[in-house]
């Protein structure tokens, strides 16, 4: 294992915060694999609201047959076909998803220590990502997506939600726009104009 990898690491098991341990155990993934993972899910939703208790941190980004060997080296275990877990000298374990290998959003960048930066989608990204998944029987629930936007309203950039949601080619965004107008609905917004441009 890498320095930094073994210095994220020794920072997650000195932190009782588990927002703060999850953002290292992520720290520490990036310095195993060299590479930049996005997160994504309820763990960005917690990162945002500071209301939700996600069950493991989703990450975006390639994972290998060698790279889950890498992690498991630096002290992950293997969970399942798309997770690993790491568990803390405390019992506390960390489980971590990869659900999908490319993120269709951007990400802002979060600063744990000088030098020290992990990923998460940003903010207008997750709202479009929870609002699709709103649409699907077997995924976020639509009240799920109500809770985060009404958590967020106030601090949203809604012209940039608003070009996310003209942006994405999937057809899921057929259903959107109703959905998305349900959700602002519920969230007690009403100015659907200035988002859909109507």
């Amino acid at each position: 294992m890498n320095d930094r990898a073994a210095n994220a690491l020794n920072m997650a098991e000195a932190t009782a915060d588990p927002v703060r341990r999850r953002l290292w155990v992520v720290a520490a993934i990036d310095a195993l694999l060299s590479t930049r993972m996005v997160i994504v899910g309820g763990a960005a939703v917690d990162l945002f609201t500071g209301s939700y208790r996600p069950t493991d941190i989703d990450l975006i980004g390639s994972v290998s047959r060698e790279d889950r060997e890498t992690l498991a080296a630096g002290g992950f275990t293997e969970v399942g076909s798309r997770h690993v877990a790491w568990t803390a000298t405390d019992g506390e374990t960390v489980l971590v998803e990869f659900p999908a290998s490319s993120l269709e959003s951007d990400f802002d960048l979060i600063e744990l220590a000088p030098g020290v930066t992990v990923a998460v989608i940003t903010l207008e990204g997750l709202v479009v990502d929870r609002l699709i998944q709103a649409t699907h029987p077997n995924s976020v629930s639509f009240d799920d997506a109500v809770a985060l936007v009404a958590a967020v309203a106030e601090g949203m950039d809604w012209a940039a939600l608003s070009e996310i949601i003209r942006a994405r080619p999937e057809a899921a965004f057929i259903g959107l726009l109703e959905t998305t107008a349900d959700v602002l609905d519920a969230a007690g917004l009403s100015d659907k104009a200035a988002l859909f441009g109507s």
